[in-house]
């Protein structure tokens, strides 16, 4: 029988938040639905095969496979069969030597099985970061040396390697908005630091300043007298909000330009369309909240008006915890990301539990943008399969999710 468990879900009403008197979202915030566990399993297909345990002569090479739930994610030990196989290999002839002469053998009684020795040590399974050395071993007949299944402890061991930090190639960032027309051209940057590259990663490809033509508008103003714009939009948030402000002026054909805490360039998340006196700010967060500045400009004079985002504290809320790919694949890079919504931004810490659910510290890994995304680059069902669980803490609460790898 199938044990019946339950999983969770959670979203938000914050696409837009209603305001000036919008009806509240319509539906259940939580989700919950069931799942199942302890159910029958099918094996993956078979890994590719090791390296031949001898160097010279006849030695044995293995391969491995998992056993999954129908959802080809989750693991069990509930598949007929064994996951590890083995055949024998042969890697040359070996010097030959006179062997001692033996007497036949008067009896029929099975013998029980015998470890061989163990293999050399593996390379480490990445060029780069943290990866894994294996060694392995086979239970055989000491008379005939077929393989045996009976050979008590494992068959295979492995130890965590760091090689070289791996490169980091750079990206260019977003494009900044184009800048003024002046002599019938106009242009707009970008910078190479989304990320900048690191450690004799490659630079960013392509130009850094963009330039193109321009129709240069001018507008006589006679008589008027220059005064701050007015800024419109709610100034108030939740994090994750949206929000939109407009910079207005009732004179035509002046240069409206958005900054934000006194920078020459706007934050990750808001931008200001082009040929527009527009703001607007996606999934507002402790790294773009706080004041703005709306500037005018005609031939002569500038002025501005400035307003300060403020956002509301409130406990961490995991909105989701998701590995990439969905199916793990041994020998595979895997990415677990856990998605979190607070203010203050919470601190993220990672447990572990091997499939008998053992609690460890995390096996070594990289950890990503404040601890909120988790790097594996060759996954190893014996070093990181099991229950990987996000915690996320701040001084208003606190939000866990567990993922099964």
């Amino acid at each position: 029988m199938c044990n019946t468990l339950t999983h969770n879900r959670s979203r938000e009403c914050n696409n837009p938040v209603p305001s000036r008197g919008g009806a509240d979202c319509v539906g259940v915030r939580y989700e919950q639905s069931s799942c199942t566990d302890n159910c029958p399993g099918q094996w993956t297909a078979w890994n590719t095969w090791m390296d031949c345990s001898s160097t010279c002569g006849e030695g044995v090479q293995v391969r491995l496979r998992q056993c999954l739930l129908s959802d080809n994610i989750t693991k069990t030990n509930n598949c007929f069969g064994v996951s590890i196989e083995s055949e024998s290999c042969s890697s040359g002839p070996c010097p030959t030597t006179t062997p001692a002469p033996t007497t036949p053998s008067t009896t029929t009684t099975e013998a029980p099985g015998v470890w061989t020795e163990w293999t050399q040590w593996s390379e480490c399974s990445t060029h780069c970061g943290s990866g894994f050395r294996y060694i392995a071993r086979f239970c055989i007949d000491p008379r005939t040396e077929i393989e045996k299944h009976d050979c008590p402890g494992l068959a295979v061991d492995s130890v965590s390697c760091e090689v070289n930090i791996c490169p980091v190639d750079g990206f260019w960032s977003e494009w900044n908005g184009w800048g003024p027309c002046h002599g019938g051209h106009q242009s707009r940057s970008r910078q190479c630091n989304n990320p900048s590259p690191l450690y004799n990663g490659t630079d960013c490809q392509g130009n850094k300043v963009d330039v193109t033509n321009c129709i240069e508008e001018k507008t006589i103003l006679t008589h008027v007298h220059l005064v701050p714009p007015e800024i419109f939009g709610a100034t108030e948030s939740n994090v994750g909000d949206n929000i939109t402000l407009l910079c207005l002026t009732s004179i035509p054909g002046l240069t409206v330009t958005w900054f934000y805490q006194e920078r020459d360039s706007l934050p990750l998340g808001a931008h200001q369309p082009i040929g527009t006196n527009e703001l607007i700010i996606i999934g507002v967060n402790s790294k773009n909240y706080g004041n703005y500045t709306c500037t005018l400009s005609d031939s002569s004079k500038t002025v501005q008006s400035q307003v300060f985002i403020n956002l509301h504290e409130s406990a961490p809320v995991i909105l989701s915890l998701t590995k990439n790919p969905g199916t793990v694949v041994e020998g595979s890079p895997v990415k677990l990301r856990c998605d979190v919504l607070a203010f203050p931004d919470p601190v993220i810490r990672w447990g572990y539990k091997d499939r008998s659910g053992n609690a460890y510290v995390p096996p070594p890994v990289s950890y990503k943008d404040g601890g909120k995304e988790i790097d594996i680059d060759s996954f190893q069902s014996m070093l990181y399969g099991g229950t990987w669980t996000c915690n996320a803490i701040n001084k208003l609460g606190s939000d866990h999710r567990d993922i099964i790898v």
